[in-house]
């Protein structure tokens, strides 16, 4: 008589679907970098949109103070000339100092006026603008 052999663990016949925890967390590694680089990049975009902001503030500041200096030279404006200041602009407070210089051409003068965001700090220079004024 002859025995049939049985196999008491027969070999699975289906198999597994899905991904193993490794595959995963080396997914999720991968994003994380990917995710990072992309937030790094955006917030320097960031920085230097609020930077050039700021640099377009000061120069509508410092132009008008240079205007306002050229109308005092030419006589037609009754305010003293003061040589700091504060002033805002696009809601966006600002301090100025203004410098007058001689030049090398009779009644020629230099003018420069630099923008702060900070009174107290000179290194903290929003913009710097110059004109030459001939004073009669």
């Amino acid at each position: 008589m002859a025995r049939a052999i049985v196999n008491r663990h027969p070999a699975p016949r289906t198999r597994q679907c899905g991904f193993t925890l490794l595959e995963v967390l080396v997914a999720l590694v991968i994003m994380g970098l990917v995710l990072g680089g992309i937030f790094t990049e955006i917030q320097s975009q960031v920085d230097q949109r609020y930077r050039i902001q700021q640099r377009y503030v000061g120069q509508l500041a410092a132009w008008n103070r240079l205007m306002e200096e050229y109308r005092q030279v030419n006589g037609w404006a009754r305010d003293p000339s003061r040589s700091r200041g504060r002033t805002e602009v696009l809601n966006r407070p600002l301090h100025w100092r203004i410098t007058k210089q001689e030049t090398f051409g009779e009644d020629l003068y230099r003018y420069e006026t630099r923008v702060f965001t900070d009174a107290d700090r000179d290194d903290t220079v929003t913009a710097s603008l110059v004109a030459y004024f001939v004073e009669f």
